[in-house]
């Protein structure tokens, strides 16, 4: 999945793992993201299943294989996500920047260039409420 209109790949939850013809793993393509969300919170009044609004918050997590590119990839993703209003069938949504991460380099991980791959973990808030109401 591209996390339009970055250009950039993006991941729900996990990264999936590729293995070379040795089965050494092989590291995902550079930059990518990462979407980290729980089940999102359905607000309905009690005993009533119709939904009345959805509001929780999910991480996303940027990667570059150096600074330069976690920066670009990251200032990508924010200008994407920044007062951003998905397109869900019966809901009035919106994505807020909740807090910023600082860059971070994974020092466990060492690219074959030499070098560590560079992180961002930004927080957003997701709400979104019915544009009818239920009967």
């Amino acid at each position: 999945m591209a996390l339009v209109p970055t250009g950039i790949t993006a991941y729900d939850s996990t990264v999936p793992v590729t293995r070379d013809s040795n089965g050494k793993p092989v590291p995902p393509r550079m930059p990518y993201a990462v979407i980290e969300a729980p089940e999102m919170h359905e607000r309905a009044p009690f005993l009533d299943e119709t939904v009345r609004d959805v509001d929780d918050y999910f991480t996303l997590r940027v990667v570059g294989d150096g600074i330069d590119q976690a920066r670009m990839a990251t200032a990508r993703c924010r200008l994407a996500f920044e007062n951003a209003e998905p397109d869900v069938e019966g809901f009035v949504a919106r994505v807020d920047l909740n807090a910023r991460s600082r860059f971070i380099a994974d020092q466990q991980v060492t690219l074959t260039s030499g070098e560590h791959p560079v992180f961002t973990a930004d927080h957003y808030r997701y709400r979104a409420r019915p544009t009818t109401s239920g009967s």
